[in-house]
């Protein structure tokens, strides 16, 4: 059995690393608040992504936007090895200001000696080397994966009224995800029926309303975690009164228990 490890840098608070080492967590499908950049080190999986079902493989990177819900369902549970660098959004759209990603699945082959680099870039962010050091890497890959291929170009998209009822709805579960939210105030938010909000949103974003503020609940423990707060608080704080169910839900998102993230 492997083990699910974090690295953060709090010098550097816009990144974190996740290294997963012959170790299946029961993932639930989920998205992240920052943009996520993996590294198949070994083994396959197939990648839910919105309505999409793609297979990605040892020596290739994936780049998964943020706010995207996707599941991973490695083929061999026993070998599959894969690093997964976490960006928080704001950092990465300031760096792409000449464009923005469009909304789709980025999936790039690697060489070996590529594999090697960008393994070694990985290494060099979690070592102690100075954050300006850091942080120049870290420009450095990501330009080389995808910013000089022209990816990030921007994507002019048609806005429909479901799609901005759809961002209303969004928007107003990213302000108010600790609080209480029923199904009327988003009807009165969007002029949507309650029933057509839950179909349009999942849709939309291949969740319910319901289970995005759970996944915008669980991305929230986990930053308030990094910082040192306690965890028994932060679980009561965004509405689990069972330790352990807190417990047992944060490891369905990040594969490990809040304890052990916590190490």
């Amino acid at each position: 059995m492997g083990e699910i490890t974090y690295y953060r840098d709090e010098n550097l608070p816009f990144f974190e690393i996740k290294s997963c080492t012959l170790n299946l967590h029961p993932e639930k499908k989920h998205a992240h608040d920052e943009y996520s950049i993996a590294l198949i080190e070994k083994g396959n999986s197939v990648l839910g992504y919105l309505n999409e079902y793609v297979e990605i493989s040892q020596g290739q990177v994936v780049l998964i936007e943020a706010d995207i819900m996707h599941l991973c369902q490695p083929k061999d549970k026993e070998n599959w090895v894969y690093q997964m660098l976490y960006i928080k959004k704001t950092w990465f759209k300031d760096l792409l200001k000449q464009g923005v990603l469009p909304h789709k699945l980025l999936v790039k082959s690697l060489k070996r000696k590529e594999v090697k680099m960008v393994q070694t870039a990985f290494n060099q962010l979690k070592s102690q080397i100075s954050t300006l050091e850091k942080e120049e890497i870290l420009i450095e890959l990501i330009e080389y994966l995808f910013y000089i291929e022209n990816c990030f170009i921007f994507n002019e998209e048609v806005i429909t009224n479901n799609d901005i009822a759809c961002e209303k709805i969004k928007e107003f579960i990213n302000a108010n995800f600790l609080e209480k939210i029923y199904l009327e105030q988003l009807s009165e938010l969007c002029g949507l029926s309650r029933y057509y909000i839950i179909r349009l949103f999942k849709q939309k974003h291949d969740i319910t309303p319901h289970a995005y503020q759970i996944s915008c609940r669980m991305n929230y423990a986990k930053e308030e975690m990094s910082k040192g707060r306690e965890v028994t608080r932060i679980a009561h704080e965004i509405g689990f009164y069972d330790e352990s169910h807190f417990s047992k839900t944060f490891k369905s998102y990040f594969g490990v228990t809040p304890q052990a993230y916590l190490k």
